[in-house]
């Protein structure tokens, strides 16, 4: 591309690029929504609606305990978050917080806006500056990435990629080990190494977050879907890599598109549909909507949380 000399052109050219990347994940979205629809034209609802109606009772209850240790992992996030930064919220805080602004984030994506606003309300009433909320949500994005990094070297370890990313997971935790605390300059950041506990700790937290995720799609999915676990966590991991990738909001639709090409060969597609409208519905959607109304409530009622005291921290560094 040429670019010309006048300041001004030059500039025009990386605001081009942010148009398009702003852009891009909506169209991604319809266009996944376009081929899921196609992939789908011949399938019967009332079938989808049978199979819904087929999953069994205890099933959706292991779906709804597997939610609700997947917000504790979001409680988590925020906690180590604030620890590294010497900025410990009293736990009620982040219990109210961390697990809402996940689930919008999950379902509107753009989390340096959903996810970092209601934290902002939230925190800034405790001290928390607006850059120490903006660090906490760069830093839940940089664990869930080594959380998923480690996840990825243990199932495709015998994958030269799976090596790889074993390799580079061991050279963090021994720069951990080695550089703790010691900062580094990433553009406007100053990310700082926790200590080896702080590492072992991140990727604890974020692989039990992915897992659990992961666990709550496998027991929606209708019985006729024949797949054991072992054989649905790669899948599942590169199909949440794609939606993520995507940039498309929750991966809708990507992460939908993906995972039936990857499921036909177990299951029919009206089966393989209830198990993901069920997901989507269970993981997203219900808790979205019980945070808004909860948000809705509060504002409508003026509701002003009890001010709880903050925990004592220790000198150690817990990670990031």
């Amino acid at each position: 591309m040429h670019i010309a000399n006048s300041r001004h052109e030059v500039i025009l050219v990386p605001k081009l690029i942010r148009q398009i990347l702003t852009v891009f994940p909506y169209l991604l979205m319809i266009a996944a929504g376009i081929f899921l629809y196609r992939e789908f034209s011949q399938v019967r609802w009332p079938s989808v609606a049978r199979e819904i109606a087929g999953i069994p009772g205890p099933a959706f209850a292991a779906g709804l305990g597997l939610l609700l240790l997947n917000y504790v992992a979001f409680f988590f996030y925020d906690v180590i978050a604030l620890r590294q930064m010497r900025k410990p919220l009293p736990y009620p805080v982040v219990a109210r917080t961390a697990p809402l602004a996940f689930s919008i984030t999950n379902v509107l994506g753009h989390s340096m806006i959903t996810g970092l606003g209601f934290r902002y309300r939230e925190y800034s009433k405790h001290g928390i500056t607006l850059p120490q909320v903006t660090g906490i949500v760069v830093q839940n994005v940089e664990v869930w990435w080594v959380g998923f990094g480690a996840l990825c070297a243990v199932v495709f370890i015998k994958n030269p990629a799976g090596m790889a990313v074993a390799a580079a997971l061991a050279a963090y935790l021994f720069g951990c080990y080695k550089f703790s605390g010691r900062a580094f300059k990433v553009g406007k950041f100053h990310p700082r190494l926790p200590d080896f506990k702080g590492g072992v700790m991140k990727i604890a937290v974020a692989s039990a977050d992915i897992l659990l995720t992961a666990a709550t799609l496998f027991v929606l999915l209708p019985e006729s879907v024949e797949i054991g676990f072992s054989q649905f966590m790669p899948l599942y991991l590169l199909a949440h890599l794609s939606g993520v990738l995507s940039l498309v909001p929750g991966g809708l639709g990507v992460i939908e598109a993906v995972l039936l090409q990857f499921l036909r060969p177990y299951g029919g597609d009206a089966a393989i549909l209830a198990g993901l409208l069920m997901y989507r519905v269970v993981h997203y959607f219900l808790p979205a909507a019980i945070g808004l109304i909860k948000e809705a409530i509060m504002l409508l009622f003026k509701v002003k949380p009890r001010a709880e005291a903050a925990p004592v921290l220790e000198e150690e560094s817990y990670g990031i």
